[in-house]
């Protein structure tokens, strides 16, 4: 961090002092905010992946995959598409805004799928330990590990 400079909260929206601000502070915080972490990393963010990312690639016969999850710059997807990289497609972890559970079907062919990762709780530990969403997902009809059309195997309903 640099001194003498701001740097948001991340989702410092979410924080008791964001609450206590007046509609035109906190737009302006928000536009702050993803100004920050999302605008002004893009040209930072593209140019180190072209510089390093290939030669990652081309040091092995291995199939890279990137971790584009949680808060990426918005020319992650377009580099990733230009090297060829594998996403990360966590069903329990949607990239689409509001949505509980990804839509597996829709996952792009160059990806790697799971239900979870290591931080979170596994599926027969949510069915058992009181996640409601998850125990209605499979109520509902869906059948855990089934292969999906697309041959990835994951909780497909």
């Amino acid at each position: 961090m640099q001194r003498e400079h701001y740097h948001p909260r991340i989702e410092g929206f979410r924080t008791f002092v964001f609450e206590r601000l007046n509609a035109d502070e906190r737009k302006a915080y928000e536009r702050l905010h993803h100004v920050f972490y999302y605008e002004r990393r893009n040209d930072f963010w593209r140019a180190s992946a072209m510089e390093k990312l290939p030669a990652l690639s081309n040091a092995t016969a291995m199939l890279p995959c990137g971790e584009d999850l949680s808060m990426v710059p918005d020319c992650v997807p377009g580099v990733m598409e230009q090297l060829q990289l594998l996403t990360l497609e966590i069903e329990r972890m949607p990239k689409v805004f509001g949505r509980e559970f990804a839509d597996v079907e829709a996952y792009p062919r160059r990806s790697v799928c799971s239900t979870g990762t290591h931080d979170m709780a596994s599926a027969p530990r949510m069915v058992g330990g009181g996640c409601g969403a998850f125990r209605t997902l499979l109520l509902r009809g869906a059948r855990p590990w089934r292969r999906s059309a697309r041959g990835c195997a994951c909780l497909a309903v």
